[in-house]
């Protein structure tokens, strides 16, 4: 977590998976490392990447929140 921290005071931009925990519904909220941070509204400077399918839209796996910042392929 220190160099995520060092890195984010640096105003680096911290690129992270949001899992695919989407279909587990026992599950609440993104619960794995890195991504978890920003739900924790401690380092502005990351983005949270769900995945899409080959036509842009949310695969049911992705994990879905509202601090998710984009969805790709």
């Amino acid at each position: 977590m220190k160099i995520l921290q060092e890195l984010d005071q640096l105003d680096t931009v911290i690129v992270v998976g949001a899992g695919n925990n989407g279909l587990n519904k026992k599950i609440k909220g993104i619960d794995t490392y890195p991504a978890r941070f920003l739900g924790n509204g401690r380092f502005p400077n990351m983005i949270v990447v769900g995945s899409t399918n080959r036509n842009c839209k949310r695969v049911r796996s992705s994990s879905e929140e509202s601090w998710v910042t984009t969805y790709a392929p």
